[in-house]
């Protein structure tokens, strides 16, 4: 699916670096949003929209002899709506994504890939991993839209979606059939092995509230499937060109940080004194690592604060902490071991 429209952009000296194939008599300012949104329909990939900055006077494309260095032409391409990129000489300078710019859209997470793999499959080798991240690669760099839902239970996902994809003999994922199988709506679901058991699948799931309206239906419905259902990833390529790994896990962290955070406050809990740096900071840690504590934990912190800090050296002023609430979403999986 290619780009609906483009816009060159050059100062009205710069002309002869520009084929004009239609002139306006009357050119159009660009804050009549509704005149330019139609004259984008003329736009194609080799025929542009042509502007100065101020107005748009006619359709046509930069030269072939146009001298990049003089840096005086450049082009903003319209991916889909609210998404854009600005380039110079074909080569990206900036990607505009409902109104935040990136100077460039971000690669695919290798390291993060590597790191949350075993978390969400135990017991996964090496040339597991290898092999999957092969494949979730491949399909991230497809010119389209894509999504591949790497699953456990794909043979009985397959079956349980039936009515909702194509089901196919099951078959080895090869590098050369993975734009055909992505070309499609719907996700490709494959097991551990790299084995494809159905092609544009249509995901269920229940709305979540990771779900947003910025991003489109092929992220959102990765979303609801992922976050209610075990031991599977999705790998969304969106049309905008930007790449999604699910779940997004929380980083993992030693378990021995928790203990020592928790003991220090069980000093200070104790202590005649307290002094109010070491206590903020205290603090301010299990506040950011609300995710990590357990049930057991965040009960212990709530009653141990109010203690503590009847015993500061300063009571100026005090921060409110909300209740310590424990996660659903924690497991141990989410602590280094050893």
């Amino acid at each position: 699916r290619q780009p609906r429209s483009h816009t060159p952009i050059a100062r009205r000296d710069c002309q002869h670096y520009l084929e004009i194939d239609v002139k306006f008599t009357g050119p159009v300012p660009l804050h009549d949003y509704g005149a330019i949104r139609k004259l984008l329909e003329l736009a194609s990939d080799d025929r542009a929209l042509l502007c100065d900055a101020t107005v748009v006077y006619g359709l046509g494309r930069a030269s072939d002899d146009y001298d990049v260095g003089r840096e005086d032409v450049f082009e903003v391409r319209f991916e889909r709506q609210f998404v854009w990129r600005l380039l110079h000489a074909k080569k990206p300078l900036m990607y505009v994504r409902y109104g935040e710019p990136e100077l460039k859209l971000p690669g695919f997470p290798d390291g993060r890939f590597r790191r949350d793999i075993p978390r969400i499959f135990p017991g996964i080798g090496a040339a597991g991993i290898d092999r999957l991240l092969e494949l979730a690669k491949l399909v991230a760099s497809q010119h389209h839209g894509a999504m591949l839902v790497i699953s456990a239970s794909a043979e009985a996902e397959a079956k349980r979606l039936s009515n909702q994809c194509t089901s196919v003999v099951p078959f080895e994922l090869a590098d050369n059939v993975v734009p055909s199988v992505t070309s499609i709506d719907g996700a490709v679901l494959v097991d551990l092995n790299g084995v494809c058991h159905a092609i544009g699948v249509i995901l269920d799931g229940l709305s979540h509230e990771k779900c947003t309206p910025a991003r489109g239906a092929r992220y959102n419905s990765a979303v609801r499937y992922v976050y209610h259902s075990k031991n599977c990833i999705a790998i969304v390529k969106s049309e905008d060109g930007a790449v999604s790994f699910l779940p997004e896990l929380m980083p993992m962290i030693r378990g021995a940080d928790v203990e020592e955070a928790l003991g220090r406050l069980r000093a200070y809990a104790e202590s005649t004194t307290v002094d109010r740096r070491e206590f903020d900071e205290t603090m301010n840690w299990l506040d950011k690592n609300r995710f990590y504590l357990s049930p057991d934990v965040c009960d212990e912190v709530n009653r141990l604060r109010p203690e503590a800090e009847k015993r500061l050296q300063t009571r100026d002023w005090l921060r409110i902490y909300p209740p310590f609430v424990p996660s659903p979403e924690m497991n141990d999986s989410y602590f280094v071991q050893g």
